[in-house]
């Protein structure tokens, strides 16, 4: 008589089993990866974020702090052929408005909360409304040989003495010392525009542009270039002291302070900035209902826009050739 032969394999039941247990490992590493790839955009989004906050301080810090460089002093009194003293020709045919590249005696100026008015060089479309505008006129404190002057560009030569003239172009003025060099006059001006040039109309992207005072080959012009995308909001407060003196402790105003009318007696020796930083792109499932305090402005992010991560930077920079 033969012996019952024996099946082998795995029952229904144990089949069950071991399909929930697959489905179960599966499950959590499929959520590990969605966690781990969450946070890697995160991470992405706050370090670009991060990079771009630094990338704009860096452009702004740089002007602030040469803010009226006049080569070899800082004396606005004695530079001839700025816009009280004598002004030049050949000015840019868009020169945002009357002398306004060589208003050297706002050597650093803006306006609060608002376009600047009269301002053609700042499209009324592309300014982001409720936002600062700031301006900084100096000189590059690298001297331009002789040989080396463009026709394009607007220059001041300089001397000790101290004296200064503003000229164009590869003739240099004379009757200076030995010791006098030529230095490229630098005008510019920072706002933050409400579509970056890598947005859409769909998603708008806002940006910091800078005007900007350069060799336009035949003749100095203003250019227009965006800096960096994502600025959402610029803010800016101008330190003063009293002109008689360096004491006390520096007092921040706004751009539209009576502090700063010219017979104020007071210079302007730092300035405090804040921008704020938006996400280039939307992230699902998040709503910033934060609010930002930047100087005199606290800011409420837009219904549409919540959904945008923030970062806002300040930081107080000082003029070095002020005290």
């Amino acid at each position: 008589m033969r012996a019952a032969q024996r099946q082998r394999g795995v029952s229904l039941v144990e089949l069950l089993v071991s399909l929930a247990i697959g489905v179960i490992l599966i499950g959590g590493a499929l959520g590990v990866y969605i966690n781990g790839r969450a946070t890697y955009t995160l991470n992405e989004t706050i370090a670009r974020m991060q990079e771009n906050a630094s990338f704009a301080l860096k452009y702004l810090e740089r002007d602030i702090q040469l803010a009226g460089l006049w080569g070899s002093h800082n004396e606005v009194g004695a530079v001839d052929g700025r816009a009280l003293s004598n002004p030049i020709g050949g000015l840019p045919a868009n020169d945002c408005n009357n002398n306004w590249s060589i208003q050297l005696t706002l050597y650093m100026e803006g306006a609060n909360n608002t376009r600047p008015a009269g301002w053609t060089c700042i499209d009324a479309a592309q300014y982001m409304p409720e936002t600062d505008v700031l301006a900084v006129r100096r000189v590059e404190p690298t001297p331009v040989a002789t040989a080396a002057l463009q026709a394009g560009q607007m220059y001041l030569r300089s001397s000790l003495a101290p004296r200064g003239q503003v000229f164009i172009g590869a003739a240099e003025p004379g009757g200076f010392a030995a010791n006098a060099r030529n230095y490229p006059l630098i005008a510019r001006a920072y706002y933050v525009s409400n579509d970056s040039l890598g947005g859409s109309a769909l998603a708008p992207v806002p940006a910091l542009r800078m005007i900007e005072l350069v060799d336009g080959g035949a003749a100095p012009t203003l250019r227009d270039t965006e800096i960096v995308a994502g600025v959402e909001n610029l803010q800016v407060q101008f330190g003063i002291r009293p002109t008689a003196g360096p004491t006390g402790a520096v007092a921040y105003v706004n751009a539209d302070s009576a502090l700063l009318a010219p017979g104020a007696g007071n210079t302007i020796v730092s300035a405090r900035v804040w921008i704020l930083v938006r996400s280039e792109t939307p992230e699902a499932g998040f709503e910033d209902d934060a609010t930002y305090t930047m100087g005199d402005v606290i800011f409420t992010p837009p219904e549409n826009v919540r959904d945008h991560r923030r970062l806002l930077v300040t930081r107080t920079i000082d003029i070095r050739n002020r005290t």
